[in-house]
């Protein structure tokens, strides 16, 4: 998984230059916000991911197919999960992902740069196929079978969460920026002057 957030990076990093082309002042504080609201997102995930390594190890926390049932097991981390997937997506309830994405392309569809708005689009779409998928995965039903003793009987699924309480605090903390982001953005656009 981490894997796969270094990828979205990768994208989202055009996301914060795709305004840039442009060359004009609106352009620069509409990568900051795209920035700013993706720092938020990604931290909230990386969080998420390191709890999870610090519940399940790291063998287990870096399979896709690990995250089922994260939601029967973890239901507050697989909110957090799901709020900073969703916002890096662009989807309701992050909106600030959305608002995010709204503001990169501002610039770029009023410069009539079309080809570079399809190709953003395009990532976008790409973007929300891949981050769908993992929340689908967290929010789907564990496998029973692999879950069951010697004898056939399901296993007892009672887990302690055990995690460092820097992990829970960035869980927190990036959880709490994101929500009350994705219900003003106001707040970071008006930071950057957008």
């Amino acid at each position: 998984m981490v894997r796969l957030l270094a990828w979205s990076t990768v994208a989202q990093a055009g996301w914060v230059v795709l305004p840039l082309a442009t060359l004009s002042s609106a352009a620069v504080y509409a990568s900051g916000a795209y920035l700013l609201a993706y720092v938020l997102a990604t931290l909230l995930a990386f969080a998420v991911v390191a709890a999870l390594v610090q519940t399940r190890g790291s063998v287990r926390a870096r399979d896709l197919a690990s995250y089922r049932g994260l939601v029967d097991d973890h239901p507050v981390l697989a909110a957090a999960l799901g709020l900073a997937l969703l916002s890096l997506a662009g989807l309701p309830p992050g909106v600030l992902g959305l608002v995010a994405k709204v503001t990169a392309l501002r610039p770029v569809v009023g410069s009539e740069l079309w080809l570079l708005a399809v190709v953003a689009a395009v990532n976008a779409v790409l973007g929300v196929a891949v981050y769908l998928r993992w929340l689908r995965a967290a929010l789907a039903s564990p496998d029973v079978l692999s879950q069951a003793g010697p004898d056939g009987v399901p296993a007892v699924r009672a887990q302690v969460l055990r995690v460092h309480p820097a992990t829970l605090v960035a869980v927190g903390f990036a959880a709490v920026a994101l929500v009350v982001t994705s219900v003003n953005p106001q707040l970071i656009l008006g930071l950057l002057g957008s």
